[in-house]
Formats: C-alpha cells, sequence, structure tokens
C-alpha cells in the first residue's frame, strides 16, 4: 500500500470533512454526495478488505462507512447544527477520529 495513497485519502478526507461542517443547507448536502461517492471509491479500491456479507468480488473499506455517516448524521439534524454553528456534528468527530487512528490502512 502506497504512503502517497493513504496521504490522498487523509488530504481529501480532512477537505471533505470540512465541506460537511459548513454546509448550511441541504442542497448543499446534495452536492457533496458525488464528491463523497468518488471518495468512497478511491477509498474502496486502495484500502479496502472483502467481507463475507457482501456480494461476492465487493470490498468495503471502513473509512467509506463512517464518511457517509458524517453526512446522514449532518444532515439528520441540519436545523439543530445550524442553531449551533459552534458545535461540530458527531458524525464529522467519528470520521475524523477514524481518518486520523489510521485503523483502516
Amino acid at each position: 500500500m502506497s504512503t502517497d495513497l493513504a496521504e490522498i485519502a487523509i488530504r481529501d478526507g480532512i477537505k471533505l470533512a470540512d465541506e460537511i461542517k459548513s454546509a448550511t443547507t441541504e442542497s448543499q448536502l446534495d452536492e457533496l454526495e458525488n464528491k463523497i461517492e468518488k471518495y468512497t471509491i478511491f477509498l474502496d479500491n486502495n484500502f479496502s478488505y472483502s467481507n463475507d456479507s457482501l456480494p461476492e468480488d465487493n470490498r468495503f473499506c471502513e473509512l467509506s462507512f463512517y464518511i457517509y455517516m458524517a453526512l446522514n448524521e449532518k444532515r439528520d439534524h441540519l436545523d439543530y447544527y445550524n442553531a449551533n454553528p459552534e458545535i461540530t456534528s458527531d458524525g464529522v468527530l467519528d470520521f475524523l477520529d477514524f481518518l486520523d487512528s489510521k485503523k483502516w490502512l
């Protein structure tokens, strides 16, 4: 596994987390879905493992799960985070913690 690929995953993950944090509308979050899908394809292609619960030949990187959870958690509680902009969504914090842990490598 290439260190360069890991650096790209970290850099792009932080950038996406920042975009999720700063999103204030449903349409902004919708626009992020395409970027997140491309990011998770990159992750799954480079940092994945086989999972018996997935169809044959599908591979999965846990970091993909965390970034989607961050997006969905922000979407589910958008009004709350807009009313409390000083609070970072739990999903984003969990994603950043897992990204930083490098357990996905």
